[in-house]
């Protein structure tokens, strides 16, 4: 059987759409947070924080108590791409090494689909780090949340807490649990550092090993119903806490500002990879972050 590289370009043109949202649906952490489609330019996000107080009503007379907070944060999108070409003979070479993984039964995927796929998983790599870690001032496309988070000043002091270098992940965890009462709260870290409380808590007896969630880097604080997550993208020694549903990534899965495209160049004999997408991130209330660092 021989190779018909026009099944690449096939593949990619029939399943454009859904391969350009695999970039960003294919980073771990975008389950867990809110996804903005068709953002090809600046986008206002507006949410609604009430606070009130309720007050004995024996009493005559008006006595203001509370508050209710609009927040407008904006999306600006930044535009990113990937370009690759492949030389034929490549092709070729590794069609034929291909070919006998999927007799052996080792690969399921037919070449086409395996080759975009690990491109698409290289891209969403680095999706992830942008989104958490990304920071334009030292090179990145993209400023991601953690970046945003260290340039707040609007974050209240009473939510960032300095430990010193010995104190255990866990104990940062739990003093973050005792301090923060909004039950939607969500403590994110770095893979490293998740795995060091996964250590400090067999040590402790505290942890019940759940392999699915192992897996997925993420377990429930022992004793309570407070989520902790390890994220890939996180790059510093922080522990954040975050509500999800205020936290937004930035996409355009349309054809106007993204792009997915495969073709052989007459030019220069060449077969050209072309993937264009947008990506973006923003929260929305600087109080309803928390940051706990480390001396």
């Amino acid at each position: 059987m021989s190779l018909n590289v026009d099944n690449i370009k096939g593949y990619v043109e029939n399943n454009q759409e859904l391969l350009i949202s695999k970039l960003v649906g294919y980073v771990d952490s975008t389950k867990h947070l809110q996804i903005q489609n068709n953002v090809k330019s600046d986008r206002n996000m507006h949410s609604l924080l009430t606070e009130l107080q309720i007050q004995d009503g024996k009493d005559c007379g008006f006595s203001e108590a509370g508050s209710q907070t609009i927040s407008t944060r904006t999306l600006e999108p930044n535009f990113l791409k990937v370009n690759m070409k492949y030389c034929p003979k490549d092709f070729y070479n590794t069609y034929k090494s291909y070919e006998t993984k999927v007799a052996m039964g080792r690969s399921p995927l037919p070449l086409e689909e395996a080759l975009i796929d690990d491109v698409i998983k290289s891209i969403a790599e680095q999706n992830e780090r942008l989104i958490w870690s990304g920071n334009k001032e030292t090179g990145d496309l993209v400023d991601g949340f953690t970046t945003l988070i260290a340039r707040d000043g609007a974050i209240p002091s009473e939510n960032k807490m300095t430990f010193s270098a010995d104190t255990t992940v866990y104990d940062r965890v739990k003093a973050m649990y005792k301090n923060v009462a909004n039950k939607k709260l969500a403590v994110v870290m770095s893979s490293p550092m998740y795995r060091q409380l996964v250590t400090e808590m067999v040590e402790l007896n505290h942890f019940h090993y759940n392999e699915k969630d192992n897996a997925e880097q993420v377990l429930t604080f022992f004793g309570t119903n407070l989520k902790v997550y390890g994220i890939d993208g996180i790059t510093d020694n922080n522990i954040y806490g975050v509500i999800f549903d205020e936290m937004f990534v930035g996409m355009d899965n349309s054809n106007d500002a993204s792009t997915f495209d495969f073709w052989y160049s007459e030019d220069d004999r060449v077969y050209k990879l072309d993937i264009e997408w947008v990506l973006t991130c923003n929260y929305m209330f600087s109080d309803h972050i928390w940051v706990y660092s480390q001396e």
